[in-house]
């Protein structure tokens, strides 16, 4: 007696029954419904079924507990809401490395390789052998790679094929392959398996993946780089440049360095919370699509990467301060609010929780804060995004000292901005002040002075080099400075840039001296002057007595604030 295809296997107490047509009814739909719900665990017992399902031998028979199993609604159900979670997930989840042209959907009644209908007789996919080798010749072709992606088995894709495709592209793949001699296939094949696993959340380690790595070369016929195994960065760098767009490689926290290892991180789960991360990689472990081992750590470590990965998320995402002012409540705009708070409980404890500072003590424990959190913005983007810290602290230190050195130091330490950017914007406040000028007169009107306040203008001597003991080889200038009371001018530093230039083009009107032509003047007297009007005594002229009083007055006035100009 032939035991029914589903175990295989004999076992005594087990009640046997026979195959009535029935049966078989029941069995060819729980068969046909799995293939088309990927069942991917009874692969080989569904291409058993295939082959005895319509044979008319009655002795064929199996056991009950086998039947019950392979055509339970409930498990087929299962098996369904699975497969169409799996194919939501596969619609709106975009990979990182598609193109801008859009992927048509495949239609499974057309060869799979050209998509178009033809008079020639197609062919469908029935043995494992053939779905492994199409698969493994779309590993050489760009579209075919996007059409079979996340497909591991043809046959229950109900895969078809022109024989005349599927030689073409054969040959097509040989040649590649030929091409590809001197060119890491292994590292490809990695590559994609790395990005399967990124997809569904998996935290993977870099000795697995290294593992892996020498199993894929050895099937591919590639000899391991020496250099990957003299120096494992090298491996790690080459596979982070692969797919460091779609992961991130931290390492894990570990007392002993022995124990430590470098763990591949999916970039697009840096918000969820990673106990949770890890939970759903534990979950998904039975997916036979998953090559790679899942890493699994203590509770400590994944609470700091989550809170790492979330905070850089955040930088990232917040835009750099765009102007040049500096105060404090500029610094508020630039700094994610996740990276405050936790600076904030680093510097004052439990105690900000608990609202117990004094408010003298919150505002120094913040002020601490922001200054380390400008740093980080600055050093997670590279440079890219400036902080009022960054260009305040280095636009006064080159101001105040002049030294590049010491503007080069501080940059290194990453407290300020580069040199060069900070001649950069020099440059920009200094175009800024001659887009000012009048272009009758050439007079430059600095920015900062408020239309219709008096001005005052304060002049003094400069004198340059004067350390001489007989005065020789020194300059002398004059320097007039103008000033207002009352509130400046608000939007002095709005819509200012830092400059593209290092170096200043002074305008030629600014240099440009005109000849001074000597003439006689023209009198602007009209008529005779009097001179009797100089030589009367100061009582007595009412011109000088008025203009007097009127100075007095306004001194008086302004030094006890009524008013201000």
């Amino acid at each position: 007696m032939l035991v029914f295809n589903f175990c295989q296997t004999s076992l005594k107490g087990e009640h046997l029954r026979a195959a009535t047509d029935y049966i078989r009814t029941v069995v060819r739909d729980a068969m046909n419904l799995r293939s088309k719900f990927r069942d991917v665990g009874n692969r080989e017992t569904i291409s058993r079924l295939e082959e005895v399902i319509n044979s008319i031998d009655t002795s064929n028979v199996w056991h009950v507990k086998c039947y019950s199993l392979f055509t339970s609604k409930d498990k087929i159900q299962r098996l369904e809401k699975k497969c169409n979670k799996d194919e939501a997930s596969a619609i709106s989840t975009s990979s990182p490395r598609k193109t801008r042209a859009q992927t048509k959907q495949v239609d499974w009644d057309k060869c799979a390789f050209c998509q178009v209908h033809t008079n020639e007789r197609l062919s469908s996919v029935m043995t494992f052998k053939m779905s492994e080798q199409i698969i493994e010749i779309s590993k050489f072709d760009k579209i075919l790679c996007t059409r079979f992606a996340g497909i591991s088995d043809l046959i229950a894709a109900e895969d078809k094929y022109h024989l005349s495709c599927f030689s073409a592209s054969k040959r097509s793949r040989d040649k590649t392959k030929s091409e590809m001699k001197d060119y890491d296939l292994a590292l490809v094949w990695l590559s994609k398996e790395l990005e399967y696993a990124a997809d569904k959340g998996h935290v993977i380690r870099l000795d697995d993946a290294w593992e892996r790595y020498t199993t894929l070369a050895e099937k591919a016929g590639n000899t391991l780089p020496s250099s990957f195994i003299s120096r494992r960065a090298t491996f790690k760098d080459k596979i982070m440049h692969m797919v460091g767009d779609i992961i991130q490689h931290v390492q894990s926290f570990e007392r002993e360095p022995s124990e430590r290892h470098i763990l591949l991180f999916p970039k697009k789960y840096a918000k969820m919370v990673l106990s949770q991360l890890v939970t759903q990689g534990t979950a998904d472990e039975e997916d036979d699509e998953l090559t790679l081992p899942v890493y699994h750590q203590q509770d400590d470590f994944l609470s700091l990467v989550h809170v790492a990965l979330m905070i850089r998320a955040d930088v990232q995402e917040t835009p750099g301060y765009m102007g040049l002012d500096i105060g404090i409540h500029d610094v508020g705009d630039c700094v994610p609010e996740s990276l405050q708070l936790f600076l904030n409980l680093l510097f004052g404890g439990e105690r900000l929780l608990d609202k117990e500072t004094i408010e003298e003590k919150e505002n120094e424990v913040r002020r601490k804060a922001l200054a380390v959190a400008q740093d980080i913005l600055y050093g997670v983007s590279n440079g890219k995004k400036w902080t009022p810290k960054h260009i305040g602290l280095g636009s006064t230190l080159h101001q105040v000292t002049r030294s590049k050195d010491l503007v080069k130091l501080f940059h290194k330490a990453g407290h300020s901005l580069s040199y060069d950017q900070i001649l950069h914007l020099d440059t920009g406040l200094a175009e800024r002040v001659l887009n000012t000028m009048d272009e009758k007169s050439e007079t430059v009107i600095p920015p900062n002075l408020v239309q219709g306040n008096f001005v005052h203008f304060s002049a003094d001597n400069i004198d340059i080099l004067d350390e001489t003991l007989d005065g020789k080889n020194t300059s002398h200038a004059t320097q007039i400075a103008g000033w207002q009371h009352g509130a400046e001018n608000s939007s002095l530093l709005d819509g200012v840039n830092p400059s593209k230039k290092r170096s200043l083009d002074i305008p030629e009107s600014m240099d440009k001296i005109g000849t001074i032509v000597a003439r006689k003047s023209n009198s602007v007297f009209i008529k005779a002057v009097k001179t009797t009007w100089y030589d009367q005594a100061e009582d007595k002229k009412e011109c000088k007595q008025a203009a007097k009083a009127t100075d007095l007055a306004f001194n008086m006035l302004r030094s006890e604030g009524v008013i201000r100009s």
